[in-house]
């Protein structure tokens, strides 16, 4: 079955750099780019308003606040969106703080535009899988 809509993201990073980048990647990847955010409660509140496919997301923001702590916020109310955790810091590390809802991909910065284009060729293709799969 061929799909015939474009896929939607948002980006949530704390960094505006980053936040363009990002969407210039995944606009060339073919998605629809829903916003970009630089914080957990604007980014819960993008989610909520745009209710995308998919979520690149940041690991860590301003003061303690993390991308765990927006999945925790977004995931009950849209627990079919597809998460992607970029992080700076040791994987091991981020995942021993996973406790409930754990992103469904980390990547390690620096993430090699391609390496994120194929993960994101991957999920478009298997999207549907993913939400059958949610429910």
């Amino acid at each position: 079955m061929q799909r015939t809509t474009v896929p939607s993201i948002a980006v949530v990073d704390r960094d505006p750099t980053n936040c363009m980048l990002l969407r210039e990647v995944c606009q060339a990847g073919g998605w629809s780019v829903a916003g970009c955010a630089h914080g957990v409660q604007e980014g819960a509140a993008l989610l909520a308003r745009t209710r995308p496919d998919c979520l690149i997301t940041d690991y860590k923001f301003e003061g303690h606040a993390t991308g765990l702590d927006l999945l925790a916020r977004v995931k009950p109310l849209l627990p079919e969106l597809f998460t992607v955790m970029l992080t700076g810091w040791d994987i091991n590390d981020v995942a021993a703080h996973v406790t409930a809802h754990q992103p469904d991909r980390i990547l390690r910065k620096p993430v090699p535009p391609y390496a994120l284009m194929n993960l994101l060729e991957g999920v478009y293709g298997k999207m549907d899988a993913f939400r059958i799969n949610a429910v």
